[in-house]
Order: C-alpha cells, then structure tokens, then sequence
C-alpha cells in the first residue's frame, strides 16, 4: 500500500490502542484547535493548569475569516493552521507538520471513527485551491485498525511530497530542510522522530548543483 522508508531508531511496529475514543477533555481540545500558534498557547495554558483563564478565542476549533484576517495583519505566521479545512464529524488530529514557511503553512493529519472503520485523512491549507491542495493522492485511507507506525509515516511522507523538502534546489543542506519541518504527534510518540530521520535518509548526501554542472563543461 505504501512506500516504506527504512528508518532506523524507531519502534515501526508501535501501534495505538483502538480505543482512541474517549479522551480526555484537554486532548481533545487541542486535537480540534486549526491555529498553530493558538495550539502552543493553549498546551502552555494547560501545562501551567491555568486553562480556566485562557480566553475563548484560544480554544475555537475554527476562526471567523475577520479573526483570521486580524490574526494575518499582525504577523503572517499567526495565519498558520487557520486555512486548515474544518473537521468532519467525530474527527480529530493525530499529527501535524508545521512548516517554516512566510505563512507558517500546515499538513494536518485527521482520523475518525466508522462503521467501516478508521478513516485516516491528510489535509493542508490550500484544500479550497486545489482538490488535493498541494498533496499527492491518496489523502484518504479507510483501515480496519490503527496503523503502525511504520504505515503512518509512510503514509504521511508519500501524501505530504517530502521529495520537495529533501531538494536541493530548495533547502541547501540537511540541516535547512530538517529545519523547514516540525512534526508532532500525541499518538504516535516518535512520528517527530521518524520524520527527522526520513529526510536524512532522502536528502542526497552529495547533491549536484546545475551551476557546478556548467562549471564542469567550461
């Protein structure tokens, strides 16, 4: 189904319990906030139990278009995660990568529960521009339980275009392109892990450079 990277330091047969339903309050509600920066408010909020004096704002899944212009007008980074799709019903974020990028645009990935299964879903911030936005398909996979570790992140790094991530005509070295990506999971503990260690193993240890190229003919 999948194209497996061969990611070493990482327990690949690691496997959610199937009672991913209910969770707790605060788990929840961070699995449904869209804003990135909204997000980070709201886990220190709930780090420091001062959740209860957290404004309202902080904890909307989803923001008015005026919030969100507000939100832009500040910094364009705030606008991370806020173009997100909304949530189907009974689906929350399992994952996320959270990219560098002006915009600090984001990759979320969804799960819900059906009577077909578990349904895993994979979205970014340019869904209304594109009918994949800018991911390659499938973005939707119905599975009979959890995947493991090894199929999420091969999942995930076949959806999200991680090719782009590992060019050198975009990051210069290893270091810039592991730089360009964060990823976070509160139920696959080592998918930051496994990321990392996929673009290792995809940037060319010794990328060549059309310049250098040219450079060799003349």
């Amino acid at each position: 189904m999948f194209i497996h990277v061969d990611v070493k330091g990482v327990d690949l047969s690691f496997r959610p319990s199937s009672r991913l339903f209910p969770l707790t309050a605060e788990k929840l509600l961070l699995s449904r906030v869209k804003g990135t920066q909204r997000r980070e408010s709201l886990t220190a909020a709930i780090e420091e139990d001062r959740l209860s004096d957290l404004h309202p704002f902080f904890t909307q899944t989803s923001l008015s278009a005026e919030d969100r212009r507000a939100r832009a007008a500040i910094h364009p980074s705030f606008m991370g995660g806020e173009y997100l799709p909304d949530f189907e019903e009974g689906e929350l974020e399992v994952a996320r990568l959270s990219l560098k990028s002006v915009t600090a645009d984001v990759i979320s990935v969804r799960l819900r529960r059906t009577e077909d299964g578990f349904v895993y879903r994979i979205v970014d911030e340019y869904m209304d521009q594109y009918p994949n936005g800018l991911l390659d398909e499938p973005t939707t996979i119905v599975v009979d339980q959890p995947l493991t570790m090894k199929d999420f992140g091969a999942f995930v790094v076949q959806v999200s275009r991680m090719d782009y991530w590992c060019d050198p005509e975009s990051y210069d070295t290893e270091e810039e392109a592991q730089d360009f990506v964060v990823a976070t999971s509160e139920f696959y503990p080592e998918f930051g892990a496994y990321i990392a260690e996929a673009i290792s193993l995809n940037y060319p240890k010794d990328p060549v450079y059309e310049d250098e190229e040219y450079d060799d003919e003349y």
